[in-house]
């Protein structure tokens, strides 16, 4: 099993968590608080110091990172500068966050789930692995977002997508004007919004995506059909378009008098 590391530098244990509390502040100032967002304690968030120079950078600081939802500890931790297969970098200037890779055993799918999946469809990415992208709109209707219920004045149950997820829900409009009415996205857009969409499922950003290379020219096209249901839709075409062929075919219906271009016609 593996996983991704991340390096604080000069932050100590102690400025982690206190009182059985992960410290929330300094995660979303050191641009780690989508990546834990979903980590409530810190036992499910190992970490440990590096004093001196023994850091990334030569700095001192903190190594932490997610345990799988599977339980199982990653093949290996730490800092190791002689390593070639622990590939350290920094994000911008290195003095707020650096990301590492064990080449030798990237983390998979399984190794960066969050603790609560959205259904969804399985796309290859450029690792070679399958990763769920969530249903943000449903086919027909609906949607595979969390939703809160509740009822009207005449007993009729509603649904609401929960005010976390809304801004998926609405960005999935133009997802779903660029699939299936051939629209038109820029680049940029399209990318960030495959990494956010993968981000509802994994631990994975824009930094992330610099180190694993998972989203490429290949498969985000796959990711944003996957988010509208894209799949399901072309099943249902499929199945329709088999039924029509094994229907029995009926006599043609009588030729109108009217002339070609007539309203009878």
């Amino acid at each position: 099993m593996a996983c991704l590391q991340y390096f604080l530098p000069g932050v100590m244990a102690s400025d982690l968590a206190s009182g059985g509390q992960l410290n929330r502040p300094l995660l979303e100032e050191r641009g780690l608080g989508s990546i834990f967002a979903d980590i409530t304690r810190p036992a499910d968030c190992p970490h440990f110091e590096l004093a001196g120079s023994g850091g990334p950078g030569g700095k001192p600081g903190v190594i932490i990172y997610a345990l799988p939802g599977h339980g199982n500890p990653p093949r290996r931790t730490g800092y190791f500068a002689d390593d070639k297969n622990f590939e350290w970098s920094p994000v911008g200037d290195g003095s707020k966050l650096w990301i590492c890779i064990d080449r030798a055993f990237p983390p998979a799918p399984v190794d960066l789930p969050r603790r609560q999946m959205i259904e969804g469809h399985a796309v290859k990415l450029d690792d070679g692995n399958e990763w769920i992208v969530p249903v943000i709109r449903r086919w027909g209707g609906g949607t595979r977002l969390p939703r809160s219920f509740s009822y009207d004045s005449a007993g009729k149950l509603l649904q609401a997508v929960k005010p976390g997820y809304q801004a998926y829900w609405e960005r999935s409009a133009a997802v779903s004007d660029f699939v299936y009415a051939n629209g038109s996205v820029e680049l940029q857009w399209a990318v960030d919004t495959c990494l956010d969409l993968l981000g509802l499922n994994y631990r994975l950003g824009r930094n992330e995506q610099t180190v694993l290379g998972l989203v490429g020219s290949e498969n985000w096209r796959d990711i944003l059909r996957a988010a509208v249901d894209y799949p399901t839709a072309l099943q249902v075409l499929e199945e329709e378009r088999l039924k029509k062929k094994a229907e029995p075919v009926n006599s043609p219906p009588a030729m109108s008098s009217a002339e070609p271009g007539s309203t009878a016609g």
